[in-house]
């Protein structure tokens, strides 16, 4: 019997442990620098997080296209296993139409896929694509939302501005290391 209760026991610790390092840890914006652009429009600058797209006006576009996207069912099963060691850049313009359009089903892919925002980094470009840290030009970034996603530090491929199939088959690829051109990619 105190073997049965020692076993419960070390069992429910396992489990509760699981559980924890699973829990998200609720990110605080990310100091930031606004600009105006031609346009009247306030648009966040330079590096961000999540947090910064939830806050006004921003949350409204994102919490939007986030809810409306569904995740294909059963797209993260096969694919969480290939995610360690996968790290991910994000380039987008609050300003800019494509990544208001795609950055919510964006998210809502790597949640599905429980990625650990921590391997994520993310930068607010201008109208103009350029930014306080001009990381931008390191990657040649020309057109955005640009998502590049990294095996150990090395670049795997990248998605640029729209789906060539849809979002969700795109990335798929790019994870598996399947052949993928993105809309851009000139032969």
């Amino acid at each position: 019997m105190k073997q049965l209760l020692f076993i419960l026991l070390l069992f429910s610790s396992v489990a509760c442990q699981d559980a924890s390092k699973k829990k998200k840890v609720a990110q605080q914006p990310l100091p930031i620098s606004e600009m105006v652009t031609t346009d009247d429009e306030t648009i966040l600058m330079g590096k961000i997080n999540r947090a910064n797209l939830l806050v006004t006006p921003y949350t409204t576009w994102f919490k939007e296209e986030y809810d409306f996207y569904k995740v294909p069912d059963g797209w993260a099963d096969n694919l969480k296993n290939e995610m360690e060691g996968v790290s991910v850049k994000l380039f987008m313009g609050t300003w800019c139409e494509d990544t208001q359009r795609e950055l919510g089903g964006i998210f809502k892919l790597l949640d599905a896929l429980a990625f650990d925002e921590s391997a994520l980094e993310m930068y607010s470009l201008s109208e103009f694509k350029d930014s306080p840290e001009g990381i931008e030009k390191e990657y040649k970034i020309t057109n955005i939302p640009t998502l590049i996603f990294f095996k150990n530090g090395v670049e795997m491929n990248r998605f640029v501005e729209v789906p060539v199939e849809t979002t969700a088959a795109d990335i798929k690829k790019i994870i598996l290391g399947e052949p993928y051109k993105n809309a851009y990619t000139v032969e």
